[in-house]
């Protein structure tokens, strides 16, 4: 688990195999819940579990806002990217050129993460554009 807080950049780097510890685990290969800038770049992240997630933003010490996920190749996650506020509120963010890999292309589950690609649960919603499949470039509507 790589852990973002208040200020943080993630850039060209390929993280993979996260593993949580005890009985509540919870496998985010990186993950913030409190950020004022965060910028996430031209990495791999790749989590073979079914919990919890290649990125996960929630806003739960503190608000999170300032974020650019962009140019990523993600594989598996229960979600591969979630967008949540909790207790304080995630804004500000920029979601873009990632691709997400599938089985059909050698990823871990056939949507993305095992439940899908992406989970919103925010009253401000990032920019979302020009995020595909890896296999195929077929965009992916958020």
């Amino acid at each position: 688990i790589l852990r973002i807080d208040g200020v943080g950049t993630v850039q060209d780097s390929w993280l993979h195999d996260p593993n949580g510890v005890g009985s509540a685990q919870h496998n985010d290969v990186i993950q913030s819940t409190n950020a004022k800038y965060i910028r996430i770049l031209h990495n791999r992240l790749e989590n073979q579990h079914t919990q919890t997630s290649c990125i996960l933003l929630k806003a739960d010490i503190g608000s999170i806002s300032d974020v650019v996920v962009d140019s990523n190749l993600m594989n598996g996650g229960g979600y591969s990217f979630y967008w949540y506020d909790a207790n304080y509120k995630i804004t500000n963010g920029k979601v873009t050129n990632n691709k997400f890999m599938r089985a059909s292309g050698g990823g871990f589950w056939p949507k993305g993460g095992y439940y899908g690609t992406q989970a919103f649960s925010a009253s401000t919603m990032p920019q979302w554009s020009n995020n595909t499949w890896n296999d195929n470039g077929q965009q992916i509507s958020p």
